[in-house]
């Protein structure tokens, strides 16, 4: 608990490092949290329902956006991209590669990297 309390605590630190237990932690609480909002979402119609091309529809069941799960997403943004900026930090990679996280096949190569890197007690020139 208290690793998720430091995560929200530092929302707008990008600064200095986060190890990989901190980094799995917070990922495995984000996914229950979400998985069970989802699921609150769903069970109760608390969702936002459209088609393929973007028009609002109320009974057809294509895509689900639910509130609670964009909530908890809006909320989780800026403290998971601060995480892993710190996390790519303590595994001696340059920050600047959370920008993988943009590009579809490429998040799968920045993912493993955040979780399964160790950490690199030498000081890369652009984490220093």
């Amino acid at each position: 608990m208290r690793i998720i309390l430091e995560v929200y605590k530092n929302y707008f630190n990008f600064n200095g490092k986060s190890t990989r237990m901190d980094y799995n932690i917070f990922m495995i609480f984000s996914l229950i949290v979400w998985t069970f909002l989802f699921m609150f979402d769903t069970s109760s119609d608390f969702f936002i329902t459209y088609d393929v091309v973007g028009n609002f529809i109320v009974n057809d069941m294509t895509i689900r956006f639910g509130y609670t799960s964009i909530a908890f997403f809006i909320i989780s943004l800026i403290p998971w991209i601060s995480l892993s900026v710190r996390r790519l930090r303590d595994a001696g990679l340059s920050p600047y590669w959370i920008l993988l996280f943009l590009v579809p096949v490429a998040q799968l190569v920045a993912y493993i990297m955040c979780i399964f890197a160790p950490s690199n007690r030498r000081k890369h020139p652009v984490t220093a």
